[in-house]
């Protein structure tokens, strides 16, 4: 597929799309196509670079489904299973001035 064919296509899945990370991600290509640089793309949508990168590689290997990133589990928890049970309970039971917290 040429390039032009890719802005359409692009940015038709902008226009229909309801999903602020997917417009965000179909913009990130629209730029890139049109001829923006990596960190024109970053400072533009308000990413570092390394996850306009992201996008583009993606894009490259997989075309616009490359895009749909799915759900993102974030950064794995610093707390201990016993802890997170102790956390809960704390929560669930209690009103922070149980546990030293000022109104």
């Amino acid at each position: 597929m040429n390039v032009q064919n890719q802005i359409v296509e692009i940015k038709e899945a902008m226009r229909t799309t309801k999903d602020r990370g997917h417009f965000e991600r179909y913009q990130t290509i629209f730029l890139y196509l049109s001829g923006y640089k990596m960190k024109e793309i970053a400072r533009l949508i308000g990413r570092i670079f390394e996850t306009v990168g992201i996008y583009i590689a993606n894009y490259k290997e997989s075309g616009i489904d490359g895009l749909n990133l799915g759900h993102s589990t974030g950064k794995p928890s610093n707390l201990s299973e016993e802890q997170k049970t102790i956390l809960i309970k704390i929560v669930s039971t209690q009103v922070p001035m149980d546990v030293g917290f000022t109104a």
